[in-house]
């Protein structure tokens, strides 16, 4: 409901002026006052609203309000509810509407104060996916800096969140700041700009790909998977390099998402690794490639290895290089 009139913003304000503050009206109206002021989007709302901001009967619906008014003054209000101090007396549904509600504002001031909220994903529920969602919303360097430094942690739903955000801002506009810190960023941010480059997809930042695949084993992890997603042929050679002399796990699924056959031949030795992890993304990978030379290295594993489930990875590969060739039964 938008209200064109002066008279009926003021008849909203009056309910939130009178003296005792909401003692004089019922709760009912004095929360609808509050919605209507932040339904008409006029700054001429915002004293009354942060005052009811401080009042926890009513300072959800407050916040939710302030959303819809893009003004400094509600952010350094939204942004003083999510100090130390005031984090610790609100409850996680309070915390995410406030976040929401940075987001609609998109003030880069906001960011420190929603990565407090991005760091307690082990205690709450609702707000760090919504401070992730926000930092989406403002983008810039510092948002996407605070987002690559959360990507990796295990809860499903909070990464999925974090990855979401990541996308958001993530274009072919912020290659070059990529690229920079795939050079000099510290570890964390090397391997989290590869990833970001790999979902972008910027042939042109092959190269530099293949170079971080020199650097320490997370920051590989992440160039292979990039290297992996592009599906570029011409990088084969500097995966299978990495496979070999780096026994790096994701060069053997990187191999197996670009399936080119040349790659063949190594991956059936790194069937014989130690690590069960190598071995089931290189049973993974052959079968991808479906390539019929690797038929009998595969149905070895999967009736030899000691893991159930790189046994199971060997068959399912086993079948989808049979298949095609209507080589039945095993």
């Amino acid at each position: 409901m938008i209200f064109k009139a002066e008279k009926e913003i003021n008849k909203y304000r009056k309910k939130l002026k009178r003296k005792g503050f909401f003692s004089s009206s019922s709760e009912e109206e004095q929360l609808i006052a509050a919605l209507e002021l932040g339904k008409i989007g006029d700054p001429i709302a915002i004293p009354e609203l942060i005052k009811v901001l401080e009042i926890s009967k009513y300072r959800k619906a407050a916040a939710e309000a302030l959303g819809n008014i893009r003004d400094q003054r509600v952010s350094i209000a939204l942004i003083k509810a999510l100090t130390p101090e005031g984090i610790y007396k609100s409850d996680d549904r309070f915390l995410s509407i406030v976040a929401e509600a940075l987001g609609k504002i998109r003030d880069p001031s906001a960011v420190s104060s929603l990565t407090k909220i991005l760091d307690l994903h082990y205690s709450l529920i609702l707000a760090p996916g919504a401070s992730a969602r926000a930092l989406g919303k403002i983008g810039g360097r510092n948002a996407t800096i605070a987002l690559f430094r959360h990507i990796g942690y295990d809860s499903s739903h909070f990464k999925k969140m974090v990855h979401e955000a990541l996308e958001n801002i993530i274009d072919q506009s912020t290659v070059p700041d990529l690229l920079k810190d795939l050079e000099d960023g510290d570890e964390d941010l090397r391997g989290y700009s590869a990833w970001a480059l790999g979902k972008i997809g910027n042939p042109s930042v092959v190269p530099a790909l293949i170079k971080a695949l020199e650097d320490s084993i997370f920051v590989q992890d992440y160039a292979a998977e990039a290297l992996g997603k592009m599906g570029d042929s011409s990088v084969v050679p500097a995966l299978i390099k990495a496979l070999v002399d780096n026994n790096l796990v994701g060069a053997a699924e990187a191999l197996g998402k670009i399936g080119d056959s040349s790659a063949v031949p190594d991956l059936i030795k790194a069937l014989g690794d130690s690590n069960y992890m190598m071995r089931f993304h290189a049973t993974e990978a052959l079968g991808n490639i479906n390539d019929i030379s690797s038929l009998g290295a595969l149905e070895y594993i999967m009736k030899n290895d000691s893991e159930n489930k790189v046994q199971s990875a060997a068959f399912e590969s086993a079948v989808k290089i049979r298949s095609p060739h209507k080589l039945y039964p095993f």
